[in-house]
């Protein structure tokens, strides 16, 4: 080997190792001083590259679980939201089960246990108005349309869960609109101004008038007649009462007659019933014939110059004849009357009648009830609309009411405060009032009914609901699990990648100082080699 002194091989080595070993040195100390085996691209660049990737799906995967821990919740607010609806359900369907016994039910309890049904109604669609997450109504329909869950890292769509509810305000509709009496039951406007003038109407009608013109003459005869018996031996006050008498039987047959004629008509339209027909008939032939019979015993009352107790009994009697009669006509003209009225309002006859519900059959069975005007038959083109059964039994209480008010005969020897108080009481206890009465009791059990397949749907609805949020729920739950290894699995993988192996580091960090001590140590040695040379030139 030759010795030269401007080109130091040697050292020119000893300086490259000593820089490959700085360099692994500082490799070394900087993985070591950081944790992470990739610091930047030099380090490892495909690496970097599949770390970051990876770096994305772990991040995105956190956040979904994140977001489907907020599904999770969202679906546990609304399913909670339908428990509470379920709950004011089945009280509303005890109230309706308590309400279709008529049993056992006043149309007072009625009223109190729709007072607390209706109170219920305003809670479901209070619930239905406020149940939110997060700023979101989930029951009011907001969420019909479905809202997306974001449960993956990716932007395809089974990164997604959609979560829907339906319009619980349309699907409880017909719940809201439900009642336990008919008396609630809202009558359009102008339908309520229809009824309250045919009930006026009917209250006025000619015909019911001169029925009560007529009982009012027999309720004078009776007066009469009362006091001529006060004074059997009186020939005048005999004479008065049975002129009296005349009066009040020429009335009433006149009357008598007038009814059966509209009763015929009525007959003729389909109003009436025969056998309401025969009645009239039978009693217009009677009022006829006693009005010849009191015509000729008058004569001889006012040709006699002397009368007996006898004679005031008969006149009595016969006063209180005629007062039964007159009442048995008016009675027949009112019920004329509401048979019109009723059949001017909604175009039903005796043919139509719906007394009863089959639900096995699912139609209204019909029966001929006497003067049945105010049934439940369910007919299109008349005034009455989709709650046609309570309207028309309202309306045929409102007009049996004033009727019946009309119908009543004042009694001339109380006063008019003890008319009113008898009138009140007339018009309560009227067969007409009392029979519609009834009818509105029938349709309140059939509205109770109704309300309890009305509630039974909706619950049904309602766990269905119940069953698909429960199912999202627990496909959030099946998510998150997934998502949750494959967070571990990733994160692993990205951890051989990025992380540094302190045992390998330690070793290497110890390996380049020991090189960096020797190279030094070399260089030193070959930058003084050169020197050599120098005990040649002595």
């Amino acid at each position: 080997m030759a010795l030269v002194i401007n080109t130091n091989l040697g050292s020119i080595n000893g300086q490259r190792n000593l820089n490959a070993s700085g360099a692994a040195l500082s490799t070394a100390m900087n993985r070591l001083s950081s944790g992470v085996r990739v610091n930047n691209a030099k380090d490892d660049a495909a690496g970097l590259a599949i770390a970051d990737r990876m770096t994305s799906q772990v991040r995105g995967m956190t956040v979904a679980v994140r977001n489907a821990n907020d599904g999770i919740s969202l679906t546990q607010t609304a399913e909670g939201a339908l428990g509470s609806l379920t709950d004011t359900l089945q009280r509303m369907r005890d109230l309706a089960v308590q309400s279709s016994s008529t049993a056992g039910v006043s149309a007072s309890d009625r009223d109190k246990m729709n007072t607390e049904f209706k109170a219920l109604n305003d809670e479901l669609i209070r619930v239905v108005q406020n149940s939110e997450f997060n700023g979101k109504k989930v029951l009011n329909g907001d969420l019909a349309g479905g809202l997306n869950i974001q449960v993956g890292a990716t932007t395809d769509m089974n990164s997604r869960i959609s979560v829907s509810v339906s319009n619980m305000t349309t699907l409880l509709n017909p719940v809201t609109k439900a009642t336990l009496s008919p008396a609630y039951q809202p009558i359009d406007s102008t339908l309520a101004s229809t009824i309250a003038n045919n009930a006026t109407t009917a209250a006025a009608d000619p015909n019911l008038t001169a029925a009560n013109a007529a009982a009012k003459l027999a309720n004078a005869a009776v007066v009469a007649a009362k006091a001529a018996a006060a004074s059997p031996n009186d020939v005048a006050l005999a004479r008065a009462a049975s002129l009296a008498n005349v009066a009040a039987a020429s009335a009433v047959s006149a009357s008598s007659q007038t009814t059966l004629a509209t009763t015929t008509t009525n007959q003729g339209l389909g109003l009436v019933s025969q056998a309401f027909v025969d009645g009239v008939t039978a009693s217009a032939a009677a009022d006829l014939a006693a009005t010849t019979a009191i015509g000729t015993t008058d004569a001889n009352i006012q040709a006699a110059t002397t009368t007996d107790s006898s004679q005031a009994a008969s006149l009595l009697t016969t006063a209180t004849q005629l007062a039964a009669a007159a009442t048995a006509d008016v009675s027949s003209s009112g019920q004329n009357v509401l048979a019109t009225t009723m059949n001017a309002l909604s175009g039903d006859t005796l043919s139509t009648p719906a007394t009863a519900f089959d639900n096995g059959t699912n139609q209204y069975t019909t029966t001929n009830v006497l003067n049945d005007a105010v049934n439940r038959a369910i007919k299109s083109g008349n005034a009455f609309g989709s709650d046609r059964q309570a309207q028309k039994v309202l309306a045929g209480l409102q007009i049996a009411k004033a009727i019946a008010g009309a119908s009543y005969v004042e009694n001339p020897l109380i006063t008019a405060a003890a008319n009113a108080t008898d009138q009140a009481s007339f018009v309560t206890g009227n067969s007409m009032v009392i029979g519609l009465s009834t009818q509105a009791d029938s349709v309140a059990a059939d509205y109770a009914l109704s309300a309890i397949n009305s509630i039974d749907k909706a619950i049904a609805v309602i766990d269905t609901e119940r069953s698909n949020l429960g199912s999202t729920q627990n496909r959030f739950t099946t998510t998150i699990s997934n998502l949750q290894n494959g967070i571990e699995n990733q994160s692993a993988a990205k951890s051989r990648i990025i992380d540094a192996d302190f045992a390998q580091e330690t070793a290497n960090l110890s390996r380049a100082q020991i090189l960096q001590q020797a190279g030094t140590a070399m260089l030193a040695q070959a930058n003084q080699s050169g020197q050599s040379v120098m005990t040649l030139l002595r």
